[in-house]
């Protein structure tokens, strides 16, 4: 059972947060600058939903796993570029590039799955979303602080900027879940549907952007500036050298290796064991952000202890715990049926990963 006073601790540090987001709003460039997050935030979620029904649709559990693949490897070799663009090039630019092509990603993905075009231009189209979306989160952080007026304006920033990655953990599911909803109402795809309107979101992000007004700092002496793959050697070396950063960013891999697999579960279970179709995929997943931003709070909490380690430790345990319950019985072939919720609170620690950027 969590203790009054933990939930008195929680209550206090969400008051803290939706007070930071309102105040990060009184500066124009850093409201300028979270309404633009707001919308890859959600498109973060949402492209990513509809990506999985669409390949689900097309080919099966199969495809989903396939498709999955096709997007994140590539991903993950683009993501490490977001941590040296911003030192290179000017960082709103880099931020607007981004979003804006994100939109255009998002509007061809609409596009080709409405006009009922080949499967493989819509993957490439869509895979091409998760690929770009990478290089946001980094570029956002570290714009912030050439926005900021004040180191207190700036720490309110990051924690509204929590906030919204928390939330969005539910509201991208919800906007897809709309738009399902619609397509099936009118008899067109729904992924296109959801495409479409992430395309818009991202449009009106990317006007935000455009509007955005900074100085950037003075450039500081000092030797040439090694090549960005060094410096990205550096980082990577620093990381293998350490044993502390190395169990933490390998266990962090093997988290995000399962949620690979909980991505096509949860595909799986809503249009094929459950028979839901693509609502309740956006249902389920939707699900699981409330379990999200309640457990980014207890995060929050945790956080703030001294020693961190064995909050760390215990969500380990419990992750894997819920991962091994949500086994199906060998003894009834339909048992997967009655396996979704163990399934969904496994996946609620998508929200720490999102929160964590």
């Amino acid at each position: 059972m969590v203790s009054t006073s933990a939930i008195a601790e929680i209550r206090r540090d969400l008051a803290v947060s939706a007070r930071a987001l309102v105040s990060s709003f009184r500066n124009p460039n850093l409201a300028r600058a979270q309404l633009a997050f707001v919308a890859f935030s959600i498109c973060e979620w949402a492209s990513f939903i509809a990506l999985m029904v669409f390949a689900f649709d097309e080919g099966g559990a199969a495809a989903v796993g396939v498709i999955s693949l096709v997007q994140l490897i590539p991903a993950a070799v683009i993501a490490p570029l977001g941590s040296v663009l911003g030192d290179r090039f000017r960082r709103e630019r880099v931020f607007l590039l981004a979003e804006a092509s994100m939109c255009v990603a998002c509007a061809s993905a609409a596009a080709a799955a409405l006009l009922d075009a080949p499967a493989l231009v819509v993957y490439a189209a869509a895979c091409s979303v998760g690929w770009i979306l990478t290089l946001v989160r980094p570029t956002h952080g570290a714009l912030l602080p050439w926005l900021a007026r004040d180191p207190t304006e700036l720490t309110t920033a990051y924690t509204a900027a929590g906030l919204i990655e928390s939330l969005s953990v539910l509201f991208g599911p919800l906007l897809a879940t709309i738009f399902f909803a619609l397509g099936g109402s009118f008899g067109i795809s729904g992924p296109g549907l959801v495409y479409a309107a992430l395309a818009v979101l991202l449009g009106i992000g990317s006007v935000v952007i455009a509007r955005i007004r900074t100085q950037a700092p003075p450039a500081e002496p000092g030797p040439e500036r090694p090549s960005a793959f060094r410096e990205l050697g550096v980082g990577f070396r620093y990381v293998w050298s350490d044993r502390r950063p190395r169990v933490l960013v390998g266990t962090l891999g093997l988290w995000t290796f399962v949620l690979g697999f909980i991505d096509v579960l949860i595909v799986v279970l809503a249009l094929d064991v459950l028979g839901i179709g693509e609502t309740g995929v956006g249902a389920l997943s939707a699900a699981l952000g409330i379990g999200g931003v309640i457990g980014a709070a207890i995060a929050v909490v945790a956080g703030s202890r001294e020693r961190l380690f064995p909050a760390f430790r215990a969500g380990s345990f419990l992750y894997g715990i819920r991962c091994r319950r949500s086994e199906p019985s060998p003894r009834s072939p339909r048992s997967c049926s009655a396996s979704p919720a163990p399934a969904r609170s496994c996946t609620t620690s998508r929200a720490g990963r999102c929160c964590s950027g």
